[in-house]
């Protein structure tokens, strides 16, 4: 638990100066950047809720690790080919009210 809550508090310190270093430099952007993680969680634990009573914990975890190694792996090819560039108008949030630029 000592070493979750450590992570935590990594997190919510570093994000903004990692944030700030990829160009991102609107608060609103690194707040909607920083709840999709604890989003990832909600939607993670829904799942878990739901498909835990008919399948085995290993083959969830299974399919979870698997999940969660091809999303990075999509987000991770994505920015290295340039096709998510990290400015306010291409954030991930819709309807948000910035001018793009």
């Amino acid at each position: 638990m000592v070493f979750s809550m450590g992570t935590l508090y990594i997190f919510l310190s570093g994000a903004p100066l990692v944030a700030k270093s990829f160009g991102v430099e609107s608060a609103i952007a690194v707040g909607a950047l920083m709840g999709l993680v604890p989003g990832a969680f909600v939607l993670g634990s829904t799942f878990a809720g739901r498909y835990g009573k008919n399948y085995a914990p290993p083959v969830l975890m299974a399919s979870g690790r698997i999940l969660t190694l091809s999303g990075l792996s999509v987000g991770i090819l994505l920015f290295y080919f340039a096709f998510i560039m990290w400015r306010p108008s291409s954030c991930p949030v819709p309807l948000s009210g910035w001018e793009t630029a």
